[in-house]
């Protein structure tokens, strides 16, 4: 197990692109083929994901750019706890 997971982790993006294609189209046919067996109405029930999928979208994209602003910026203020911590002169603080 340790090999495969191994393996697909030292893959290159583009075959990673490729087994999620490929995993995701057959687990979405298979839930198609069970569907066929019983009042299951997938796409209805994919479309009311969308619609939260497409409106927490541009919420989690201005959170991530706002998290990597205020990330960059610490750093190069040398601002925050491990800023501190590094500036310390106590022995046992001092990494």
């Amino acid at each position: 197990m340790h090999k495969l997971i191994n393996s697909i982790t030292d893959a290159s993006s583009l075959i990673q692109a490729v087994l999620f294609v490929v995993i995701f189209s057959a687990l979405w046919n298979v839930e198609n083929f069970i569907g066929l067996t019983r009042n299951y109405r997938k796409w209805r029930h994919a479309f009311t994901n969308s619609i939260f999928i497409l409106t927490s979208l541009p919420v989690q994209f201005l959170l991530g750019l706002l998290f990597a602003a205020v990330t960059h910026w610490t750093a190069a203020q040398h601002f925050g706890l491990v800023g501190w911590i590094a500036k310390s002169s106590h022995p046992v603080l001092i990494f």
